[in-house]
């Protein structure tokens, strides 16, 4: 996470602010599921930033309706 920090903290520096943290949290090949902890990090590192925190979660193929688009 401090790398995350760090990197934005640069930006910032160069007066290049962040707009937003995208993650995809879920990777279907691999099985890896982000953690509570760390998407409750990420939350943190984007408030402190002033940043939006995007989700983009497809792996699941569910949308606000619950169903896949297909």
């Amino acid at each position: 996470m401090e790398s995350i920090r760090s990197a934005i903290q640069k930006k910032q520096s160069e007066s290049q602010p962040v707009a937003a943290i995208v993650i995809e949290p879920t990777n279907y090949q691999t099985g890896y599921v982000a953690s509570d902890n760390f998407m409750g990090e990420l939350v943190r590192i984007a408030r402190e930033s002033q940043a939006a925190l995007i989700v983009d979660e497809q792996a699941t193929c569910c949308g606000v309706s619950g169903k896949g688009f297909w």
